[in-house]
This record gives structure tokens, sequence and C-alpha cells, in this order.
């Protein structure tokens, strides 16, 4: 059974924040498609990497696609980051001190994965999608 349109190129944007982690599936042309909010856990690293990892799940899931579908994932994390090797270095919103997130993320996920403070990826958005442009 062939599908007659090829499956769209799909990421994941991830916002996490200090009290919800809003997740969105987002099309090549910057749609979102879908998109969900979970409250954040940051009673410890490991328990924010675990609802982060949920809401990517269940993103995936409720938008109709598997894991397999998904090109990469994209975080804006709050605080001090090292995006080049995908450490959160420092935030006080989560508590968290050189968290390895791209390590942990894609290891649990098998989905490339890319970090960046979240104002500067809401800046990068906007830039490229929205108000911004131009």
């Amino acid at each position: 059974m062939s599908n007659s349109h090829p499956k769209e190129s799909v990421v994941i944007a991830v916002d996490v924040g200090g009290t919800k982690i809003a997740t969105a599936l987002v099309n090549s042309q910057g749609s979102i498609l879908w998109e969900i909010r979970h409250p954040t856990d940051v009673s410890s690293p490991q328990a924010t990497l675990d609802g982060i990892e949920q809401a990517i799940d269940q993103v995936i899931c409720d938008g109709g696609f598997a894991r397999a579908d998904i090109v990469g994932i994209g975080l804006g994390i709050p605080g001090l980051v090292d995006p080049v090797n995908g450490i959160g270095i420092a935030s006080v919103n989560l508590n968290w001190r050189n968290v390895p997130v791209k390590a942990e993320l894609e290891s649990r996920l098998g989905i490339p994965c890319a970090i960046e403070n979240d104002v500067k990826a809401a800046a990068l958005g906007e830039a490229r999608y929205g108000t911004g442009r131009g």
C-alpha cells in the first residue's frame, strides 16, 4: 500500500520552562501540526528529562507519527547552555548544572537533538517564520 503523498519532513520543537514543557510537531514550512503542554517536574534533572521524553512521545503519538518519522528535535532551554556540546550548563528555573541534555535525549529517543538558550531559540524562530521575517 503506497501513500500518494510523500511523508513530510517533521521536527519537534520543545520549549522547556520552569513550570511547563511546550512541545510541537512542526513541518518544513514552519507550520505547527500538533502541540501539547506538560507541567515541568523540576525535582531533579532526571525527572525533568523524563518529562521532556514523555512530552515528545505524546506529541509524536497524538500527531499520528512515529519516532522514525521525526527528522530532529530542537530544545529551547532556560539559562546558560552549550549548544555545541548539548549541555545545560546552568539553569536556575530547572535546578540544572552541567546536564548532558543532547546526549541523554538522543540515547533515549534515537532522534538527533539540538539545544539552544530558549530566548535565542525564540528569536531565531521569529526571524525565520514569524514577525521578524525580512
